[in-house]
């Protein structure tokens, strides 16, 4: 019944309205209201196109026309309601034609769109922000579908990609494909870096890839963002090169100041002491304890000038392979220092340079220092181990640990100069250490070989 009818339609959140010979003959009381009236009842007998939009009103004359006519349906069409004041309410309409007491009738479902446009201006809107602080980053970024399409690239990639649509379109990075597929198959971000052509110069590009997800969960493509670091990997050969021709220089000075004592001053010792034993000869007996005294500061002397020539620079670094360099260092370290470090054998490795055996003397030196004046160890061990073209030094000790977050600038320049030496060499080191649970050390340094299966 119509009473029935509407009891139903009142209590609708949407809008219902229905119009006969384009007139209004019912309305519920969400429909009034965007329309602009008070109540229901003050749209009864008004004409329906008046409340449609000027610029809406023909497609509307058109689709009332059509479902009087044909009898179907119109879902979902887009149109702004226009009340008084001009105050216009974006509108969805849903249409079917009835039969109204009698009469052919139009029933109207209508949903006031207001809230969604408003949330849809603010995603664009924060979308224009997103795309502008995109565009704004030096790096590129680029959003790839599955089947290689280029979904969005920022100011930077366009540069790159042009106006293509596909990866495989752009021949400098068409290779890019197997980095979408890894990255898809991995589930797990992808860093690359590889040489690419840009304006017909070999640059070095740095991407990082991962796998985008769509609403349930299942890949649907990849995010790329990728940089240049063709200049970041210049400073660092060069900040590499620099720091070997200082270590070099270093190593040299060490080796100049070695040979003077030993070669120069130690000889004048010698001299000094075979005068004064010659000129003891002809002096009275009371003064010999005096000449005694002065011949056993000699050899004091010379003692420790024969000591520090070998603890500047030791011989055997230029003369003994690094399996003889470390057994010395470390039987000097235990029998000056009353230490105890165990020494796993060392690889014989008789062509290894002199660089790369100064690179693990002068590391496992810094190192044993640091256990006497800080760890407090019982016990320091040492390895060296061959693996794949790089010798790995590991020394790891028992002591008290530290964190080394919280140790101040001025007393990292240990562990500075260690990290320096040996990326002099391309190589790394890598420090664990915590409160309580010792300190481990690990240095891995590359050895190319050469044609004929030797190391240099």
């Amino acid at each position: 019944s119509e009473e029935r009818y509407r009891e139903l339609v009142d209590v609708l959140p949407e809008g219902v309205v229905v119009h006969v010979a384009g007139k209004f003959v019912y309305a519920n009381e969400e429909a009034a209201r965007m329309c602009g009236v008070a109540r229901p009842a003050d749209l009864i007998g008004r004409e329906t196109i008046s409340y449609i939009a000027p610029e809406d009103r023909p497609a509307a004359r058109e689709r009332i026309g059509w479902l009087i006519a044909e009898g179907g349906r119109i879902t979902r069409a887009k149109a702004s309601l226009l009340q008084a004041g001009g105050v216009r309410v974006p509108s969805e309409f849903s249409g079917t034609r009835i039969t109204y007491k009698g009469q052919p009738a139009i029933q109207t479902l209508l949903r006031d769109l207001s809230d969604e446009k408003a949330a849809d201006e603010k995603l664009r809107a924060s979308e224009i922000r997103f795309r502008t602080v995109l565009d704004a980053v030096a790096e590129g970024i680029l959003i790839i579908s599955s089947d290689g399409r280029l979904a969005y690239a920022n100011a930077t990639a366009r540069t790159l990609v042009g106006t293509a649509r596909q990866l495989s379109e752009v021949p400098e990075v068409a290779h890019w494909i197997r980095y979408v597929t890894a990255a898809q198959e991995g589930r797990h971000p992808l860093v690359v870096e590889d040489t690419i052509l840009l304006a017909g110069i070999p640059r070095e590009i740095e991407s990082s890839w991962v796998a985008v997800p769509d609403a349930v969960g299942a890949v649907e493509g990849v995010s790329c963002v990728y940089r240049d670091v063709t200049e970041r990997d210049r400073l660092a050969q060069e900040r590499r090169l620099l720091a070997q021709s200082l270590l070099e220089v270093q190593e040299r000075e060490r080796k100049n100041v070695s040979d003077f004592l030993h070669d120069h001053m130690g000889p004048l010792m010698i001299m000094a002491k075979m005068e004064l034993e010659q000129l003891a000869r002809g002096l009275p007996a009371k003064a010999k304890p005096r000449i005694t005294a002065v011949s056993s500061r000699l050899d004091e002397a010379l003692r420790g000038i024969r000591h520090r020539a070998l603890a500047v620079r030791p011989p055997l670094i230029d003369d003994l392979d690094v399996h003889d360099a470390l057994e010395f260092l470390v039987e000097e370290f235990c029998r000056n220092h009353g230490a105890k470090v165990s020494l796993a054998p060392v690889p014989r490795i008789p062509s290894l340079g002199p660089a790369h055996k100064s690179c693990l003397y002068r590391v496992l030196e810094e190192a044993l220092q640091n256990v006497v004046c800080h760890a407090k160890a019982t016990t320091t061990t040492v390895t060296v181990e061959e693996r794949a073209q790089a010798l790995v030094m590991t020394i790891c000790d028992d002591g008290v640990g530290f964190d080394p977050a919280s140790v101040l600038p001025g007393k990292r320049l240990g562990l500075i100069g260690m990290r320096e030496i040996v990326a002099s060499l391309g190589g790394q080191l890598v420090l664990h250490a915590r409160p309580g649970e010792g300190t481990l050390v690990q240095v891995t340094v590359p050895v190319q070989e050469h044609e004929e299966g030797g190391r240099r």
